[in-house]
């Protein structure tokens, strides 16, 4: 418990420090400059997503199977540090075209990408230790950092997209060699040491398969914003991108499930222990309710507000963003199984469902985005993800949990489905409270009982005082 409120109180000051950053940015280089930005995005998570960031989930893995954190990172760092020198090699030139033809543009796309890498080294160490804290430290540090130069860039001129992009990779850059200089145990982790044993063939065999689950992620998230770019203005591709931002707020929030759980997992799976029993019908249920509740609250406050946070230019990202806010009432299932499934070594059946889900996204996103345009993209997405959280429950927890955990999120998902026609209805915004409140009645006096029966049993135990 101790652990996911370290993550939840650093997500809590990431998205707030991340939140301001949006507004300055929206407000100050409008749907055309912020869409801009958005591929610049697109392009360095592109490359830390297919080539950095899955070696290092074997970290926590083969941590709890007992290795020690240096000996795993090494082989991790060095299968990291060459997926990202290759997929820079086919992203610099595509970037030229597409970006900007600039050796600037170029340079800090490279070292944004890198930076991410470093990151995700960071957290897989930080995991495998158990310190959450620093996880949530280092995400909120990097995020108010990059707060604190835009607003002495607004103080002193003018935000245009060179100096965002400018700015995005120098707090990534500083941010994470401050972590590795001060948060990282005195532990030789690039140098050579004893016990070396393993290498990248153990890395890889243990985890590879997360390289495609990543580089599916990625294309669900962010091949959006290229095919807009194909078929649509920029100004489109930001307010678009403006949607996603905010979606991705659930999306973080929900992901910090597995960054918690997968220690926990990996122990249970080496001690034999069955999915299900790590996955308790009741409280992965009333789980279910809670989150699926508060994403309904959200998409309620969320719909009016848009335009008033981020501009009256961005009021079209409100209903991209309703669609896309269906699907993540579906995260806390998806994800809880998917860590689950993890630890199991049964990364392969991920990537199996992602490339199904991620080729599934490309053909609606080709069959809509040229029609019915900004929608398009948010549509796809929502159903790739109903069709990868129904597929894994079903293989992890069987028929019979999926059927009971569609029946626990399905009236929040159709009242903001229902809210998604018009966002700006005060009967739908109305309906869609009250859904969410009822959804999230039953799962209050389960925790309220819940916590009952816990103190009880802590009175009646004779080794209370």
């Amino acid at each position: 418990m101790a652990d996911v409120s370290w993550l939840w109180a650093g997500y809590a000051g990431r998205s707030l420090a991340y939140l301001a950053v949006t507004i300055l940015l929206t407000h100050s280089l409008g749907p055309h400059g912020f869409g801009e930005l958005s591929l610049f995005m697109a392009f360095g998570l592109g490359v830390a997503s297919l080539a950095g960031s899955w070696p290092f989930l074997a970290i926590p893995i083969l941590a709890n199977r007992g290795r020690r954190v240096a000996e795993i990172f090494r082989p991790a760092i060095h299968l990291a540090a060459i997926g990202t020198l290759a997929c820079l090699v086919l992203a610099l030139p595509l970037a030229w075209k597409i970006l900007a033809p600039s050796a600037a543009v170029l340079l800090m796309l490279s070292i944004y990408a890198a930076a991410l890498v470093s990151f995700q080294g960071l957290y897989g160490v930080f995991q495998a230790e158990s310190r959450m804290r620093e996880i949530a430290t280092v995400q909120t540090g990097e995020r108010v950092l990059t707060l604190a130069i835009l607003l002495a860039i607004v103080f002193a001129s003018t935000i245009t997209v060179r100096l965002a992009e400018g700015t995005l990779a120098a707090a990534a850059v500083a941010a994470s060699g401050i972590a590795y200089l001060t948060l990282v145990k005195r532990e030789d982790l690039f140098g050579d040491g004893p016990d070396l044993s393993l290498d990248w063939r153990t890395v890889l065999k243990t985890i590879g398969a997360m390289g495609i689950v990543n580089a599916a992620s990625y294309g669900v998230a962010w091949i959006d914003i290229y095919l807009l770019a194909a078929f649509k203005p920029d100004a489109d591709v930001g307010i678009y991108s403006l949607a996603y931002q905010v979606y991705t707020f659930a999306l973080q929030l929900a992901s910090l499930w597995i960054v918690a759980t997968l220690p926990r997992h990996a122990k249970s799976h080496h001690a034999g222990i069955p999915l299900a029993e790590q996955l308790p019908r009741e409280t992965m249920l009333m789980g279910i309710r809670v989150w699926a509740s508060l994403i309904g609250f959200g998409a309620v406050i969320a719909a009016p507000a848009l335009a008033a946070v981020f501009g009256s230019s961005f009021t079209d990202s409100a209903q991209p963003l309703m669609i896309l806010l269906v699907g993540a009432s579906f995260l806390a299932a998806y994800l809880a199984v998917v860590s689950a499934l993890i630890a199991a070594d049964e990364s392969p059946l991920i990537a199996r469902v992602s490339i199904v889900c991620v080729a599934l996204n490309i053909a609606i996103d080709i069959a809509l985005i040229p029609t019915v345009g900004l929608i398009g993209p948010a549509i796809a997405t929502t159903v790739q993800s109903a069709v990868g959280a129904a597929w894994l429950i079903s293989h992890a927890l069987g028929a019979g949990r999926l059927r009971e955990i569609v029946k626990a999120n399905a009236p929040v998902a159709v009242a903001i489905a229902a809210l998604a026609v018009d966002p700006s209805s005060l009967p739908l915004l109305a309906l869609t409270t009250i859904v969410s409140a009822l959804s999230l009645v039953p799962a209050l006096h389960w925790l309220r009982d819940s916590g009952r029966s816990l103190l009880a049993a802590r009175g009646d135990s004779p080794l209370q005082p």
